[in-house]
């Protein structure tokens, strides 16, 4: 009798160190989803201000003479040049502090 009821809490302790190991799977995978959206959330934050930022950047004048200034005396692509007096709102100055500093 004795040695039944030592194997039936046995039993009763694996069966509820299961439920347990379950629960903690069920939760953990749940964190898991959460986290995976919050991620996913983030990151679509991030290109949407990328794409804004690159929006606004389009919107800057520059000019021409500045560009190939860039070109000619900094020995930089004709897009990099674009992008650095985007990036400076066409101050050729400042573009070229960028470049050296």
């Amino acid at each position: 009798m004795a040695d039944d009821q030592k194997d039936l809490d046995t039993v009763n302790d694996v069966v509820e160190e299961a439920v347990m190991d379950a629960e903690t799977a069920k939760m953990a995978q749940e964190k898991s989803k959460a986290a995976m959206a919050e991620l996913e959330k983030t990151e679509k934050l991030e290109k949407l201000a990328e794409i804004k930022r690159n929006v606004e950047l389009a919107n800057v004048e520059i000019k021409n003479d500045d560009v190939e200034l860039l070109m000619n005396e900094m020995l930089v692509s004709k897009e990099k040049a674009e992008l650095l007096l985007r990036q400076q709102n066409g101050d050729v100055e400042k573009a070229l502090y960028e470049l050296i500093g």
